[in-house]
């Protein structure tokens, strides 16, 4: 998580993007639709958040709990915010989020991830 928003603070999508499994089987939800893919749910953030750090502001996560579900998967619940500090006119937001996450060679991935934006 930590390498995820270091790696989004810069600006780089693309290393922030690693952390979920590149399959046709990963799966995001949020706001009430449904995104499956890798390619499907890049697309959704570059449209969303684009890929330079003006336009992704600051994010900063919190791990809640980590659950195993058996060897090979975990459940990671946890808090999100995100900000723009050199936008002030531009709302913050934050939210809650679960993960399902799947070991593999290269380290534990998110096969599913549940994102939901607190109110404003």
């Amino acid at each position: 998580m930590l390498e995820q928003q270091q790696a989004w603070n810069r600006g780089d999508l693309e290393t922030f993007l690693k952390a979920y499994l590149e399959s046709e089987d990963l799966i995001f939800t949020s706001g009430g639709k449904i995104t499956q893919g890798y390619e499907a749910i890049r697309k959704r953030y570059l449209d969303r958040y684009g890929s330079n750090k003006e336009t992704m502001g600051q994010l900063g996560f919190e791990a809640v709990k980590i659950e195993p579900l058996g060897d090979l998967h975990l459940l990671l619940i946890g808090k999100w915010q995100l900000e723009w500090p050199d936008q002030p006119d531009k709302p913050g937001m934050g939210g809650i989020f679960s993960l399902v996450m799947v070991k593999t060679d290269s380290g534990w991935k998110i096969l599913h991830d549940h994102t939901s934006a607190l109110a404003p």
